[in-house]
């Protein structure tokens, strides 16, 4: 039996190998790999985070859908004409699910270059997120935004990281 830290260790691993693939060469892998283990591809209900009903009904309030991709490819491993159809691809579901217009974009691992900030204009995005920690200042790059992390923090703390970036 291999201990949760292994597992971990091969997990890492195998995501490492597998991200920056085509999305046709991942699933490959990946069923390859669930046939090795005996299980299916199918996402269990207990593993999914939001409903496509539950996503609807949080838009109606304070949260702001933003997009994404479909797949949650490296961007820049791939052509332009692929990122452009998983950004927009991924704009169109999260429209349909929310019935709102999307305007931001989150770039899949922060991982982005000029390919990936040209598609994301193209596809019409008023602003994108990277992954890089930082507070958002006048001359910014609307398509290069930094952004504050959230862990799962404590109210308290969660105050507390805020308050430290703002004052």
């Amino acid at each position: 039996m291999v201990d949760q830290a292994g597992r971990d260790k091969v997990y890492r691993e195998v995501w490492s190998a597998l991200r920056t693939l085509p999305y046709e060469r991942q699933n490959a892998h990946l069923e390859d790999i669930a046939k090795w283990a005996g299980v299916g591809l199918d996402a269990r209900p207990e593993h999914c985070i939001m409903t496509p009903g539950e996503v609807s009904d949080i838009s109606d309030d304070l949260i702001t859908i933003g997009g994404h991709t479909v797949s949650h490819p490296t961007l820049p491993a791939h052509s332009f004409a692929t990122q452009l159809r998983e950004i927009v691809d991924g704009r169109s579901a999260c429209e349909q699910m929310t019935g709102k217009r999307v305007l931001s974009f989150a770039y899949p691992f922060g991982d982005h270059d000029a390919l990936s900030v040209s598609a994301v204009r193209e596809a019409g995005f008023e602003f994108a997120c990277t992954t890089r920690a930082g507070c958002v200042a006048p001359e910014a790059d609307m398509l290069r935004l930094p952004r504050l992390y959230v862990g799962n923090w404590s109210g308290d703390e969660f105050l507390r990281k805020i308050e430290d970036h703002l004052f």
